[in-house]
């Protein structure tokens, strides 16, 4: 799947600190590489890794070291269940312009920003501040 398509690692970060605990099938993994720390986007399969006859697999150790990646529809389903709905638009400033997008919470909107993604995640972490 389209990486676009998940939220970026520091707001799962955010949304796993607000009580977001859905299984989805992709995860950031948290790990070093020549002395830097990498976060890397992959889809994992939970029966596998935590099935019984895996005993190669030390569960308690790995899953520090994973944050669920949501994408941008499973957050929005999420945060409007809660009771905070996101709206979005599509704004042009001439007819010609190139379009840009808009989204909030409620009554609140955030900025203009040049792509959908931009526009969606300005609006959860704005959700995230009020939850």
């Amino acid at each position: 799947m389209n990486s676009k398509f998940f939220v970026p690692f520091e707001t799962a970060k955010q949304l796993k600190e607000k009580g977001y605990n859905e299984v989805n099938d992709y995860v950031y993994s948290i790990g070093v590489e020549d002395g830097k720390e990498c976060i890397e986007l992959r889809q994992i399969d939970y029966e596998y890794l935590f099935n019984d006859t895996n005993s190669d697999i030390d569960a308690d150790k790995f899953t520090p070291n994973i944050c669920t990646a949501p994408t941008y529809h499973e957050v929005v389903d999420w945060l409007e269940g809660k009771g905070y709905p996101i709206e979005s638009a599509c704004v042009r400033e001439y007819s010609d312009s190139d379009v840009k997008w808009i989204c909030g919470v409620g009554y609140t909107s955030t900025k203009i920003h040049s792509t959908r993604e931009e526009a969606l995640n300005a609006a959860i972490l704005k959700a995230l501040e009020m939850i």
